[in-house]
């Protein structure tokens, strides 16, 4: 079931890829409550999780509405928390900070894993991308982050990555 869950998750991925090339990608904006969706995207992604693994989230009560696809947003942050798990073996917890600035919604997933080398940082949205500490990776087809880019892209926003390698990475 997993193998299949996983599969299907793939395939997806590829053919939202392919529409997001070829300017198809149908995105239904709306108005919705951040708080809401950003807690309902949480507890999705928790009941993912495997065992031993746990994810801290700060989501504030106060967050304003936000105007976006309610259903790729959540695929972002899904992928933002999956990276960050997978890439954190040694590592039990994930944390996602919600919060708000002048320009709107800004959240941040962080780890404490495997990190991202220098020498990799300028491609790591590239397709198809599987940077160097990730090669032995087979759950990593290099294409999660560059949907991520492509879905916060159609929504302008911006992408922030730091990250030391063995110490962790934070997406924002």
């Amino acid at each position: 079931v997993t193998a299949a869950e996983r599969l299907s998750r793939l395939v997806e991925d590829v053919l939202d890829f392919a529409r997001m090339e070829e300017g198809r990608q149908p995105y239904q904006f709306e108005t919705m409550d951040t708080t809401a969706w950003l807690r309902q995207t949480v507890e999705e992604f928790q009941a993912t999780l495997g065992q031993g693994k746990q994810l801290q989230a700060t989501i504030p009560g106060t967050l304003g509405s936000i105007r976006g696809d309610r259903s790729a947003l959540a695929r972002a942050i899904h992928t933002l928390l999956d990276n960050a798990v997978k890439y954190s073996p040694d590592c039990d917890t994930v944390w996602l900070n919600a919060r708000e600035d002048e320009s709107g919604l800004v959240v941040s997933v962080r780890d404490t894993g495997v990190g991202i080398p220098d020498s990799d940082r300028p491609q790591i949205f590239d397709r198809f991308f599987r940077g160097h500490a990730l090669a032995g990776s087979a759950r990593c087809t290099g294409l999660g982050l560059n949907l991520v880019q492509h879905i916060v892209s159609a929504h302008e926003g911006t992408i922030d990555v730091e990250s030391q390698p063995g110490q962790g990475t934070t997406v924002t």
